[in-house]
């Protein structure tokens, strides 16, 4: 909790306790965890991160490039467990054939671009993430029933639903 993480903060310094941060959420990640266990674990550790950044920032600590890099950082970091996820989750169902199930986003054809302030490196607080999603059906290892430009389409969705925490119908 949040205790914990203040406690580490004072004794180590922002870095060791940002990256013992995300240390925790990649372990737990690693572990598959269901979908809202994933969405609990990036709820968490995204308050964890704002409010570690946010002290370094006014404690000046940190520049603001790497306030921005590490709130950067943690935003491809949620993106990224996301994608995992959702094509694990499509490999489970038969839909997917990944060549490394324990890492399906790898040679997908799925490609996730951060746009604006994300692609810059440059998020603040209050930043929207823009993303652009596309895909190469040539290199797909899709194996599904729908058309696969619907498959990759309900893909958009739902990423941004487990990255914000939000359960929706299609997940």
């Amino acid at each position: 909790g949040e205790p914990d993480l203040l406690m580490r903060l004072v004794q180590q310094g922002p870095e060791p306790t940002l990256a013992d941060v995300e240390d925790r959420l990649n372990r737990h990640l690693a572990a598959e965890p269901s979908l809202p266990a994933l969405m609990q674990a990036l709820r968490i550790a995204k308050r964890q991160v704002a409010l570690l950044v946010a002290i370094a920032d006014l404690a000046g600590w940190w520049e603001l490039e790497r306030v921005t890099g590490a709130l950067s950082r943690f935003a491809d970091t949620a993106i990224a467990a996301a994608t995992r996820h959702l094509l694990a989750a499509a490999q489970r169902q038969g839909e997917f054939a990944a060549a490394d199930p324990a890492a399906p986003e790898q040679a997908s054809g799925f490609i996730v671009i951060g746009m604006g302030k994300l692609g810059a490196r440059e998020l603040n607080y209050s930043s929207d993430v823009d993303l652009i999603l596309l895909y190469d059906a040539d290199k797909a290892p899709y194996r599904g029933k729908l058309d696969i430009g619907r498959f990759f389409g309900r893909l958009a969705p739902e990423l941004a639903a487990a990255r914000s925490g939000v359960h929706t119908n299609h997940l």
